[in-house]
Formats: structure tokens, sequence, C-alpha cells
């Protein structure tokens, strides 16, 4: 089986819906941010600091890569993923991609929001980061899944697209 994609702005549950979806359709889940720390040998902020976001995304490509060569896998993708064209082409080509969608005024009530890099700063950064991020969700998504609900509608929602 090829893989599922789950893409969508930071703290909009991607990796918390991939682990229950992987549990349910007993497929390994995966999350690009984990392997990415795995591939620096650093914890992501770290990644930012020291090496920038530009080599982040170099490293975000090729654990991209790696996994667009295995099958079967549910994978929970960083927020900019989508920011270079071969991504969005690497996930297209090797899966499903389901973009989960999430209100930003619903996201900034995590507090845990805070401790992403790229709104380390100022929380309030979310809303252009969404502005321009939108319309790569939608040219890479096969299927748009809105998680601002109930989470066990959700899941029952992503299970739907899977049969």
């Amino acid at each position: 089986m090829k893989n599922v994609y789950l893409i969508g702005l930071m703290g909009s549950g991607k990796t918390t819906l991939g682990r229950i979806l992987a549990q349910r359709v007993h497929r390994k889940h995966v999350d690009t941010d984990d392997l990415i720390e795995t591939y620096f040998s650093m914890a992501i902020p770290q990644v930012f600091a020291e090496k920038g976001e530009d080599a982040f995304r170099d490293g975000e490509t090729e654990v991209l890569c790696r996994l667009s060569k295995q099958r079967n896998r549910i994978v929970s993708t960083g927020g900019g993923i989508v920011l270079r064209e071969e991504n969005i082409t690497l996930m297209r080509n090797s899966g499903t991609v389901i973009w989960i969608k999430r209100d930003p005024k619903r996201i900034l009530q995590s507090p845990r929001i805070r401790k992403r890099p790229l709104l380390a700063n100022d929380v309030n950064a979310i809303y252009p980061i969404w502005e321009q991020r939108q319309p790569l969700y939608k040219k890479a998504c096969h299927f748009v899944v809105y998680n601002d609900g109930d989470r066990e509608n959700t899941v029952q929602e992503l299970l739907k697209i899977l049969r």
C-alpha cells in the first residue's frame, strides 16, 4: 500500500492523528520531525538556531526522499514541507496526501505552540505563515480533513478516505 502523508500548519494535529490512524489501520507511523532530529542529531529548534532554516529544509527533503521509497506508512509531516515543490511531487507520487486543516486561532489556544521555532518570538507570526502556506497545502493535497472539532470525528473522516 502507498503511504499516507498528513500535511498542514504546525499544531494542526498531524502527529496525534497520525499515531491514532496508524494504530487503527495497523500501519507504521513516522513523523518527519523525529526523523529530521535523528538526521541532524539535534532537536529542531537547535537545527534552526545553529544551521538555519535552509539546512533544515534540505534535511527535510532528504528524509522525505527516503520515506517516499517506503510503503505502508502513515507519515506526519512538518508544517513547512510544502514549501518545496519537489516535496509536493514526492508525496503525491508515493502516496495519498491529506491536508489536516485547522483554524490558526484554534491552534494558538494550545500553550505548546509557543515552543515552535517559527513562533518563538511572536505567536502572531502564525497568520502570515498560514497565508503563505494555505495555497501550497491546497495544491499538494488529494483530500482535506478539518480538525476543528472532536478528535474521534476527525479520525473517522480519515478512515473513510483510506477505505
